[in-house]
């Protein structure tokens, strides 16, 4: 039912505390597919096909695409109607991740490395404020982590990510000449 953690409780020891995870999006991704985004940012998709063969309820939703398309977040619910629901734990556990929490974040040490930059050229755009701390950087402790789209943004794309049909911004032709010659 929940990832479990455990606590202590003076008057019994140890108590278990279940942590729920809360919906707070739901898309249609096919007839039978649907994909919820959670509070903690991980996107997981759940194929309701098994349900519906288990289920009769879920096998007149499958049969219905206008009601299927009603899907709502609502707290740790899906809902389609009064008698339809599907709890997020039920999505969280044995659906699919499509996209974590920690997708597109880099350290300091993979973004020079990404993009053929000396640490000091990000650090000097740190403090020209050229970088948003808590939307595109945020330090932990003497580390930095940064957002892929910000480096992206600021820097161009990574060196393995460059076209050579693409023209570029004279900054980035001259990284990408910097990196060669090393």
């Amino acid at each position: 039912m929940g990832d479990t953690k455990h606590s202590k409780n003076t008057a019994s020891g140890i108590a278990a505390r279940f942590v729920f995870h809360k919906a707070v999006n739901v898309k249609c991704v096919n007839e039978t597919s649907i994909e919820v985004t959670f509070r903690e940012g991980v996107v997981k998709r759940y194929d309701l096909t098994e349900l519906a063969e288990e289920y009769p309820v879920f096998k007149t939703l499958l049969n219905d695409p206008a009601l299927f398309r009603q899907a709502r977040a609502q707290g740790y619910g899906i809902i389609w109607s009064d008698e339809i629901d599907l709890s997020t734990e039920e999505i969280w556990h044995n659906g699919e991740t499509v996209r974590s929490a920690f997708d597109g974040l880099l350290s300091m040490k993979e973004a020079t490395d990404r993009w053929g930059i000396n640490e000091s050229t990000i650090r000097k755009a740190i403090a020209a404020g050229r970088f948003e701390e808590g939307i595109d950087i945020k330090k932990f402790g003497k580390q930095w982590v940064l957002s892929r789209g910000s480096v992206e943004r600021e820097y161009g794309p990574a060196l393995a990510d460059i076209d050579p049909e693409l023209e570029y911004p004279e900054h980035v032709k001259r990284r990408i000449k910097n990196q060669q010659k090393s």
